[in-house]
């Protein structure tokens, strides 16, 4: 304490008002911004544990025909009772529509659309994600893109328990 009396005591009068003014705002400011970030984290939604509503998972593919093959199946057989997989096909010059057909036989909840390439008309990835959420059945739609893998069985559910 003495060192401390010592520092303050080698300015002016006007100096250690300004000092602890200073000091008593930045507390004021550090209190202030714990409890917004303590209050940002406990409102945060409780997880619902089996949720079950309906899911549309759309995913945006272009000339991502291995990308499919290797983690498609992965997001199909997910442990969730009612979901659909809708992939839109945008402008692929690869195989990509092939796999999706051969796909779509084996799994009833996949489905695909198609966006034809044109020279006269291009577009970004914001078309075929609005192609893709307007042919969603479901209200609440999980985005991904094929080249992304999940990272477990129970993503689906994982993600829902959140809504």
């Amino acid at each position: 304490m003495n060192t401390f009396s010592t520092f303050v005591n080698q300015f002016t009068l006007i100096e250690q008002v300004l000092l602890y003014l200073g000091a008593i705002a930045l507390i004021i400011q550090l209190i202030y911004w714990v409890a917004v970030y303590l209050q940002a984290i406990s409102k945060g939604k409780p997880i619902t544990e089996n949720f079950t509503e309906g899911i549309s998972v759309v995913i945006c593919a272009r000339n991502e025909e291995e990308n499919l093959k290797k983690f498609l199946p992965a997001i199909l057989t997910q442990n969730y009772p009612n979901f659909e997989v809708i992939v839109v096909n945008d402008s692929s010059q690869d195989e990509t529509e092939y796999e999706l057909a051969l796909l779509s036989q084996t799994y009833k909840n996949l489905y695909y659309t198609n966006i034809p390439y044109n020279d006269k008309f291009e577009h970004g990835k914001k078309l075929a994600l609005t192609v893709g959420i307007k042919a969603a059945k479901n209200d609440i739609v999980l985005l991904t893109d094929a080249d992304c893998e999940t990272i477990s069985p129970n993503w689906i559910q994982e993600m829902a328990n959140r809504f």
